[in-house]
């Protein structure tokens, strides 16, 4: 599976990535990525989402910081980068 390398426009403060691993380890998943996501919310907006995930899917772009793998499908991109 390829997915597509970005530079970063969505930025994990090294403190972020260590509560990150953190939640990977206690919840046993060491080695997931973390996915964030944007969906439609009707009336009242968009609604965020974060995510734990093994691995990514073949359309997300995948950014690396501070040796957490960050998984953000291309449509949450668009409206989160920056």
């Amino acid at each position: 599976m390829e997915t597509e390398q970005i530079q970063p426009s969505l930025v994990l403060t090294e403190s972020a990535a260590a509560r990150v691993k953190e939640l990977l380890e206690k919840h046993g998943k060491t080695g997931y990525g973390f996915r964030v996501f944007v969906r439609g919310g009707g009336c009242s907006g968009f609604t965020y989402g974060l995510s734990l995930e093994k691995d990514p899917m073949s359309t997300d772009y995948v950014l690396e910081q501070y040796g957490i793998r960050v998984y953000v499908d291309k449509y949450s991109y668009e409206l989160i980068k920056g």
